[in-house]
């Protein structure tokens, strides 16, 4: 048998509307309704259809309740069970929208473009090549979202946000050299609860699937909806070694605020964080835990926390990359003067806005932080040599 005649398996990587979430009971959907198992029907016992849809599921964001729900934390282990895996449906972002988050649509779709990354590199490491990738643009979010079941979890903001995702998500497509489905399209939330898909729109989403997955393999995709073509714009992208898409000046300060304000991080988590987010680095617990004490060794005003997180993280993205410890080493220490250079100490109580007082407001160094993250990421850009192997 050759690898064209064999049974593809098409891994469908979602939210509760790959699971199959009725709007209307909130029990899931039998499996000849969801459109997972209307599109097994549509193509036919040349494909094998991989449900892997999870109510709740982010892209690369952490629910306080339910952290678990993290796509990208289940991304690895799901590929290695189910592989090799030809073609995937990639449809998260809409969890992504809850207030909890205040995640713009354009860090949204970063996330969404961090998984697509994180599957090219890991199949090509685990199975030898890179599926199809097919980028969703989730369904809009209904309008009366506000006032639904979900209105604890999701306020008005996120109808607006939901309706930016086509054109982020496009963009993505065209970066990661994925395929570019707009789901909103053809099918729209219920309105029974403004998030979730009543059986009509399973059946229209697997029709629409299944025609597209048919062109792809016939070679007749739109030029809008294919990978891009042009090498060298791929390459400018990868050899950053960075994965955000959009402004990351903006993505910074919009991410120290909700970290320090929602999740309440010190100054060295934040760092991790946010450059584990722009560089597809991964920052495990142990890692985070490790950085509990590092604002200015717990308050005391020693080293800065916002020096301790970039140290790590360099060490981390070197050693990722292939880099020798001495080449860490140098790099660490490079940082360490340029550093100095630019904000004038590496110790906290020196750097911090106005010293330290009993009365002090909380994360009084929300703009220094800002600041500090922009200056590393530019710091690692001008070290791409070392960054990036």
């Amino acid at each position: 048998m050759t690898v064209s005649d064999k049974q593809k398996t098409v891994l469908c990587y979602g939210d509760s509307n790959t699971y199959g979430y009725d709007p209307v009971t909130g029990h899931r959907l039998s499996s000849d309704v969801r459109w997972t198992g209307v599109l097994a029907q549509l193509l036919g016992g040349g494909y094998r259809i991989v449900e892997e849809g999870c109510n709740g599921r982010t892209t690369i964001f952490y629910d306080p309740a339910d952290p678990w729900k993290c796509g990208r934390d289940y991304l690895k282990p799901c590929f290695n069970t189910h592989k090799p895996v030809d073609i995937v449906i990639l449809m998260l972002g809409s969890n992504d929208l809850k207030r909890v988050f205040n995640a713009s649509a354009e860090m949204i779709a970063s996330g969404a473009e961090a998984l697509a990354a994180d599957i090219k590199d890991f199949t090509m490491l685990k199975q030898g090549y890179v599926p199809d990738i097919i980028l969703v643009s989730p369904p809009e979010i209904g309008p009366d979202i506000a006032s639904s079941v979900f209105s604890r979890s999701f306020d008005v903001s996120a109808v607006s946000r939901s309706k930016q995702f086509p054109e982020l998500y496009s963009a993505a497509a065209k970066r990661q050299n994925c395929f570019y489905f707009n789901a909103a399209e053809y099918i729209k939330a219920s309105a029974e609860d403004s998030l979730h898909l009543m059986p009509d729109m399973h059946k229209k989403l697997a029709e629409k699937l299944c025609d597209f997955i048919v062109r792809i393999n016939d070679g007749n995709v739109s030029p809008d909806d294919k990978p891009a073509s042009d090498a060298s714009v791929k390459q400018a992208y990868v050899s950053d070694g960075i994965i955000f898409s959009g402004d990351v000046e903006k993505y910074i300060t919009e991410a120290v605020h909700d970290l320090y304000y929602r999740l309440d991080m010190n100054c060295a988590r934040t760092t991790l964080t946010c450059m584990s987010r722009i560089f597809g680095v991964d920052i495990t617990d142990q890692t985070m835990d490790a950085a509990l004490g590092m604002h200015g060794a717990g308050g005391a005003g020693a080293q800065c926390g916002l020096v301790e997180g970039a140290l790590m993280f360099i060490g981390l993205l070197m050693k990722k990359n292939g880099c020798t410890d001495a080449e860490v080493v140098d790099i660490c220490k490079a940082f360490g003067e340029a550093f100095t250079e630019r904000f004038g100490s590496l110790r906290c109580c020196e750097l911090r806005p106005g010293g330290f007082r009993a009365d002090d407001p909380p994360h009084r160094c929300e703009g220094l932080t800002v600041r500090s993250i922009n200056f590393l990421y530019e710091f690692l850009k001008s070290k791409n040599a070392y960054v990036r192997k």
